[in-house]
């Protein structure tokens, strides 16, 4: 995708209802929201199963985009894969439990999720998460 297309997107009315949209390794495109919804029980699921949180706990991360698509990747053994977001500001902070420390984490073994967002796009570069395996 170009970077005039992600700009386009970011700045329409869609881009205020769809937080994040994520393009498979096929192209097939996928909305994520940060509501509580399917996709934040997934991800709960997905950070209980791998310990980072306990059997009854849950982290406020698991609601984010980058944390839900993960969970997504890891549950259909997708291995890449590029995510746009809204957030003027970038994925969140890189602060224990945050997106930055979780979201490699959560990927299954060998997968890369590339993540634009207007900061990413300003700057001309996306971040990078990856998970050895």
């Amino acid at each position: 995708m170009r970077h005039g297309r992600l700009t386009g997107w970011l700045r329409s009315p869609m881009s205020r209802r769809r937080p994040g949209v994520f393009f498979d390794p096929d192209g097939a495109v996928h909305e994520f929201d940060s509501s509580h919804d399917a996709d934040e029980d997934q991800a709960t699921a997905v950070l209980r199963e791998l310990g980072i949180v306990g059997p009854n706990a849950t982290l406020t991360v698991a609601s984010h985009v980058e944390v839900e698509v993960a969970a997504a990747m890891r549950s259909g053994n997708i291995n890449r894969g590029v995510l746009v977001i809204n957030r003027t500001t970038g994925v969140c902070s890189a602060e224990k439990f945050g997106c930055m420390e979780v979201v490699p984490q959560v990927l299954p073994d060998g997968a890369q999720l590339t993540v634009w967002s207007p900061k990413e796009i300003a700057a001309g570069e996306p971040i990078v998460f990856s998970k050895d395996g």
